[in-house]
């Protein structure tokens, strides 16, 4: 723990700051590979022809094997049903319904592949050991799917640093299932002292073994609250490879070493601008909030939730009301308390508010957001309190 402590000291110049935000909760990076290096035991891949697949009322494969939730949804996409309608269905006690669509739905494909005299479909199965011991299988794919699995993810995004930058490298933030894993990593040499609180740059790490691409994606971190913003929204500070095909490592490490130069460059212009961004008036903070969730498709829960995030960051020292920085944390402030996909997906927006101000001089960046104020007045006070209520 003291030298978890002794790195995570050095990412911020007060040492206060560390202890509100709880940076002294930081992981060393080595711990996190051991973790997810070790979740490797007990995994295996076969392949599977449509026969194979007919599961029983009870969603087991002929073999007993039973499917997680997420390898029903894949085996239903695989044979047409919807997943929600699988989801629903399972919901509800109807695992039988599932079973017997999909069940004939396959059969159909064996028989196509006789009468056509064609080598049968085969699938990929992705299998694994529950903490009881129970052998599931994980998930379902067509045989294009391309491995790349978590231990591979981080091992590239790792080496997409230099030697120099990774010896003080943290996690601050680590979220790992055995099928899914997101990681912060910080890096000391970007943090920054601003007048409103300690900031850092990093590196968000993104990947599924069983749904959704790797991706790599640069983000700031706000010491005062912990909050974090991802930032791949310009051309190259982001990489995302979807688990298709042959995936050739080198070629994504390329990408991935490109995606991280720009994307720490980015993090640093995006700190000046978020600080500026406390020096810019809102006149009416949640009814800008109500259109700029309105307008980036986020559902009534997340913007009232993004609502109380901002009455949230208010209450902080050094975060003033009213003002555009208030607005922007309060989305971030929000995003901690949901899923890790879901926060991902709110820091993700967040990030891509900030963005068209990047660069900006305080007089453009105050003519920017009084526009999209006077956009937001379309929103009546009372739809204004609705959501606030939720």
């Amino acid at each position: 723990m003291n030298n978890v402590i002794a790195q995570t000291n050095n990412l911020t110049q007060l040492h206060h700051h560390a202890s509100e935000s709880g940076l002294a909760k930081c992981r060393t990076l080595s711990d996190v590979i051991d973790e997810v290096n070790n979740a490797r035991k007990g995994k295996w891949d076969s392949t599977l022809n449509a026969s194979e697949l007919i599961v029983d009322q009870s969603l087991c494969l002929p073999d007993g094997i039973r499917l997680t939730d997420n390898a029903v949804r894949s085996l239903a996409r695989l044979t047409d049903v919807p997943s929600t309608v699988a989801s629903w269905c399972i919901e509800r006690g109807y695992e039988s319904h599932v079973a017997a669509y999909v069940g004939d739905r396959l059969r159909e494909i064996a028989r196509e592949d006789q009468r056509t005299s064609r080598p049968p479909t085969r699938y990929f199965a992705r299998f694994g050991c529950a903490e009881s011991g129970e052998t599931q299988c994980r998930a379902l794919f067509t045989g294009q799917y391309g491995v790349l699995d978590n231990h591979d993810a981080l091992s590239l995004a790792t080496r997409a640093f230099e030697s120099a930058e990774l010896s003080d490298v943290v996690a601050r933030r680590t979220f790992h299932n055995g099928d899914d894993l997101s990681v912060s990593l910080l890096i000391p040499d970007y943090a920054v002292t601003l007048p409103d609180s300690d900031y850092g740059v990093g590196i968000e790490i993104g990947n599924s073994e069983v749904d959704g691409p790797f991706t790599v994606s640069g983000f700031i971190y706000r010491a005062m609250c912990g909050n974090g913003m991802l930032l791949g929204l310009r051309e190259g500070a982001e990489y995302s490879r979807r688990h298709v095909g042959r995936i050739d490592f080198d070629e994504v490490l390329v990408g991935v070493k490109l995606a991280v130069h720009d994307a720490l460059s980015l993090g640093r212009e995006s700190i000046k601008t978020h600080a500026e961004a406390w020096n810019v008036r809102i006149r009416n903070p949640k009814r800008l909030i109500a259109h700029l969730g309105k307008r980036s498709r986020l559902s009534r829960e997340q913007t009232s939730a993004w609502m109380n995030g901002y009455e949230a960051t208010i209450k902080e020292p050094r975060s003033p009301e009213g003002t555009l920085g208030a607005v922007l944390n309060g989305l971030t402030f929000a995003a901690k308390s949901v899923a890790p996909w879901e926060r991902r997906a709110m820091e993700t927006e967040a990030g891509r508010l900030i963005a068209p101000s990047i660069g900006l001089a305080l007089v453009d960046l105050e003519r920017r957001w009084a526009d999209l104020e006077e956009r937001a007045r379309e929103i009546k006070s009372e739809e204004v309190e609705r959501i606030a209520a939720l």
